[in-house]
């Protein structure tokens, strides 16, 4: 879609902590986010901002009122 993407060409750490409210298997919310995730997997560039156009929560950052 013409951004830039940024790499890391060295390790990366993933701090361990206590699982919480808002861990995989505790968030009722994370299979719902997987399942969204794997739908726009499949949209190609036009599918992927038409779709996002179309989401209310998105309205109120300019950057989206712009059209396809």
């Amino acid at each position: 879609m013409g951004y830039n993407v940024g790499r890391v060409n060295n390790f990366v750490y993933h701090l361990e902590h206590a699982m919480g409210q808002n861990s995989w298997f505790i968030n009722p919310y994370m299979q719902s986010n997987n399942n969204e995730w794997e739908k726009i997997q499949k949209f190609n560039e036009q599918e992927l901002k038409e779709y996002y156009l179309k989401q209310e929560y998105l309205q109120k950052y300019e950057i989206y009122n712009l059209g396809a």
